[in-house]
């Protein structure tokens, strides 16, 4: 398997500075075109849960619902497609990359549209960011073109059914009774964050305040500073390596850490493994916050959004009882623009399973499993295969200059003790 952290885009657009003393955020009074709720059809890649969309004079484009944006953040070429004007207004946004935040532009009295023909919503007036965004296609094989973040999530109670692929918009003045489980949901700068324990090997149960990210594809992140703040907590032989990737901020290089357990809300998982990064930028910078929850595990159920209210409904699906993937394959791999077809293998461990099946930096993976020409995001599924099926090994047909050779790769697990 890769792992990665590339999905970031706000997972902080701006450090939050003194969160403990900040005032959540209050629900903007909500305008959106329809009173009643719509169900649409999504396209759920590698977690992450697209929809078609557009901006003003944009045409089609590729959209992500993405809870860790704090607002709406479209691509520079969109913004121009878009004719979209700059307020006059530079931030920096910063992320867990190490290294330089980088400059958004802020934008206003755009027209906002997503959903399929026959379930299209939208919203007028709207305010948002332009930033680049090309790293989230380069890391999932599939061209990205705007984040639906924050501001539609006030407006919207939005509930996402990953296992069948829909999501349904509410108005938020609307009162709805969401199936599932409830769990307080706290809002500070346009970012939701839920109490979550995590359990130690040495049995203790520490809590913390994770930022939940449907943008994240990862089960779990863990800031460093938590882990140094409860020394032990986490045996070093349940620590390993993990190739670098690319987010907001720069590069981010991270370790994997196997948790003994996971607590949100009644809901409890054993043997999970959180991306640990190396370095505690951004979000993670704050002391007050633990982590991140991120959409793989929020995949395991039909999660509703009811920010409005400051509250979650889980409702667990047919996924929440399957066994977390705890093999790897210790490569990192990219769709390079600017058609974001091409797999390519951009980093790999030493000694790691793709290290030992000869592959190396630069390799044009052509096929997996005998499926030609896959997207990037199809290659990852297949590397994350579990049971009998990682047993088997992952198939690839793997081109270089010196021509195409036929490998097979089998993930293990990376960590020197395992259950």
């Amino acid at each position: 398997m890769t792992r990665a952290l590339p999905l970031l885009a706000a997972c902080a657009l701006f450090s939050i500075p003194g969160f403990a003393q900040q005032t959540p955020t209050k629900a903007v009074p909500a305008a959106p075109t329809a009173a009643a709720p719509e169900t649409m059809p999504v396209e759920l890649i590698h977690t992450l849960v697209y929809m078609p969309g557009a901006i003003g004079s944009s045409g089609p484009l590729n959209v992500i619902l993405d809870s860790g944006s704090s607002m709406n953040i479209v691509s520079p070429d969109v913004a121009i497609k878009a004719g979209l004007t700059g307020s006059g207004i530079t931030l920096r946004a910063s992320g867990l990359g190490q290294g330089e935040s980088e400059a958004l532009r802020l934008f206003e009295n755009a027209d906002l549209h997503w959903g399929p023909a026959g379930h299209e919503l939208n919203l007028t007036g709207q305010k948002g960011a332009i930033l680049p965004i090309d790293y989230i296609s380069e890391q999932i094989g599939r061209r990205t073109d705007a984040l639906l973040g924050g501001d539609l999530f006030l407006r919207y109670t939005i509930t996402v059914d990953y296992q069948h692929q829909s999501a349904t918009f509410t108005p938020a003045k609307n009162s709805i009774h969401p199936a599932g489980t409830e769990i307080p949901l706290r809002i500070v700068s346009n970012s939701p964050f839920v109490e979550a324990v995590v359990l130690g090997d040495d049995g203790r149960a520490v809590r913390g305040l994770f930022f939940v990210d449907s943008g994240l594809t990862a089960d779990l992140v863990l800031s460093q500073g938590f882990l140094e703040a409860h020394p032990g907590l986490i045996t070093d032989s349940h620590f390993a390596s993990a190739p670098a990737v690319r987010a907001v901020g720069g590069e981010v290089r991270s370790h994997l850490a196997l948790l003994a357990g996971f607590g949100l809300g009644p809901f409890h998982f054993s043997h999970l493994v959180a991306d640990v990064p190396a370095s505690s930028n951004g979000l993670l910078a704050n002391p007050a916050i633990a982590g991140i929850v991120g959409a793989r595990l929020l995949s395991r159920f039909t999660i509703t959004w009811d920010w409005s209210h400051k509250r979650l409904f889980l409702a667990p699906n047919e996924n929440f009882n399957s066994p977390f993937q705890l093999a790897t394959s210790g490569m990192h791999l990219v769709a390079p623009g600017p058609d974001y077809r091409a797999v390519v293998v951009d980093s790999v461990l030493k000694g790691s399973p793709a290290s030992e099946a000869g592959l190396v930096l630069g390799d044009h993976i052509v096929a997996v499993n005998g499926n030609n020409d896959p997207a990037l995001w199809q290659v990852l599924e297949a590397l994350r295969a579990t049971g009998s099926e990682q047993e088997q090994g992952v198939r690839l047909e793997v081109r270089r200059a010196s021509g195409t050779k036929s490998v097979l790769l089998t993930p293990r697990s990376p960590f020197s003790e395992a259950p």
